[in-house]
This record gives structure tokens, sequence and C-alpha cells, in this order.
């Protein structure tokens, strides 16, 4: 049972980079695209509005919880584009020695990212003494 209930933390932890992953690579790609004129007035107002709702989103879990949850919030995007990083060089290599083309799939990414965070969670659950950083104390008796 605990396999399951890591696998949807590790889903929700996806999830959650992926959110704060579109807040910061969103207004990007819009002044980008914008200057370039590739989007319709149309597109621009709707993706704005999404990116909108995110931000209000992310705002209103702050104002109830606390810093802490933006705080996991970037974790989780960081570790997001790490494995994307990642799983695009291991999928580079891959194409180069043997020619399997996994970049192509739409599904090797995010499911080797899924996988990453399912790795983390694991050792979350297994691991007593393994928190995030910001919780740590600084003393022997955290220890």
């Amino acid at each position: 049972m605990w396999l399951v209930k890591s696998l949807w933390k590790a889903l929700a932890r996806l999830l959650s980079g992926v959110v704060g992953a579109w807040c910061i690579m969103t207004p990007l790609i819009l002044i980008f695209a914008g200057l370039e004129r590739k989007l319709t007035t149309e597109m621009l107002v709707g993706i704005s509005a999404v990116v909108g709702i995110f931000y209000a989103f992310i705002a209103w879990k702050w104002w109830r919880e606390g810093f802490g949850f933006v705080k996991s919030l970037l974790m989780n995007t960081l570790y997001l584009f790490a494995f994307a990083v990642g799983v695009g060089g291991l999928s580079g290599v891959l194409a180069a020695f043997t020619g399997i083309e996994l970049y192509k799939t739409g599904w090797f990414v995010p499911l080797l990212s899924l996988l990453g965070f399912w790795f983390l969670e694991f050792r979350r659950e297994k691991s007593p003494t393994m928190r995030p950083v910001w919780r740590r104390g600084t003393g022997p008796e955290s220890l």
C-alpha cells in the first residue's frame, strides 16, 4: 500500500513542479513570442488567464500555509528541471549510441521524471532523517 501512496505523492510533486515551471517559463515565452508576433490576441489572453489563475492559486496557498508552500513548489520545480535535463541527456546518448530515438515519444521525459519523484518519495518515506534542508535544525538535538 505504501508503494501506491508514494506514487500518488510523487505524482503530486510532479504536478507541483509543472505548475512552478509553467509560472516561471510562460511569461518568458509570452514575451519572446510577442516580440516575434507569433501569437494572436486570443492566444495571448487565454495563456495569460491560465498563468494568472496559477499565480492566484499560489498566492492563496502562500497566504494560507506560509512560505513553506512556496519553498516546496520551487524545490519541486528545480527537481523537475533537473530531471528533464537529465532525461534529455540520457535520451540523446541513447539515440547517439543505439539509434533508439526515445526523445521523439511524448511519454519518455514525463515518465522518467515521475520515476525520479517517486524515488525521492521512496527515500523520504524510508529514511526518517531525510527532510528538506529548510526544515532541518542546526543544533545537535536535530540529529
